[in-house]
């Protein structure tokens, strides 16, 4: 059975305030060709359809979560020297190594130090509803579409914080001089008018219920 969830807009907030600026200066220093504009796209999953067309993707578990980057990596980092570019052992690394300074760049926008180990593998359930996932959709070109899923658990630090609770102080000092007016009624079975008005103070009334009941 899939867990469900939500992100909340302090979350989604934030990672429209974060991640899109971390790819575009990851665009800039890794892709050939990253002239044209970028438009990118941030919300909650399942708010509307996923793409998923020649989309390969990388897996980071940073322990506290997991985000995913997807994208046909070879038309997105090489550009029109795509189909020129040998596939070799160097073009292979060269992809790898753009990879991982992705994962490393996001995860610092995040706020998580760490040298991210990136897998094979996709999202499960991708485009579903309710799975505490942000998606964003970098459009970096015509055809080229760069993905990024992220766990909103890796989000939790931008969620407000609660206030601090006010110090506990002595129950005489907060009660200070305060009176108190208290009515109390007390289930006698009968009391005849001349012997409630000659009551005074100091009386003791005995009636048919016990006090502690």
């Amino acid at each position: 059975m899939r867990a469900l969830g939500f992100v909340g807009a302090s979350r989604l907030a934030a990672a429209d305030r974060l991640l899109p600026e971390a790819i575009r200066q990851w665009r800039e220093q890794w892709c050939f060709q990253a002239s044209a504009a970028m438009a990118c796209e941030c919300r909650e999953e399942g708010a509307e359809p996923s793409e998923t067309t020649s989309c390969e993707w990388r897996q980071v578990d940073t322990g506290k979560g997991q985000l995913w980057i997807g994208a046909s990596w070879r038309q997105l980092i090489l550009g029109t020297y795509a189909a020129e570019a040998p596939h070799d052992a160097i073009g292979t690394e060269l992809l790898a190594t753009a990879q991982q300074a992705l994962a490393k760049s996001l995860l610092e926008a995040l706020g998580i130090q760490a040298s991210p180990v990136l897998q094979d593998a996709a999202p499960q359930a991708l485009g579903a509803v309710m799975t505490a996932r942000v998606v964003i959709q970098a459009r970096l070109g015509e055809e080229l579409l760069l993905q990024v899923l992220v766990d909103a658990s890796l989000l939790a630090e931008f969620l407000s914080k609660p206030t601090k609770p006010l110090p506990l102080v002595q129950r005489a000092s907060a009660i200070g001089g305060a009176r108190l007016q208290v009515k109390v009624s007390l289930p006698f079975s009968s009391l005849s008018v001349g012997e409630v008005n000659g009551l005074r103070a100091g009386d003791v009334l005995q009636g048919d219920t016990h006090f502690l009941e």
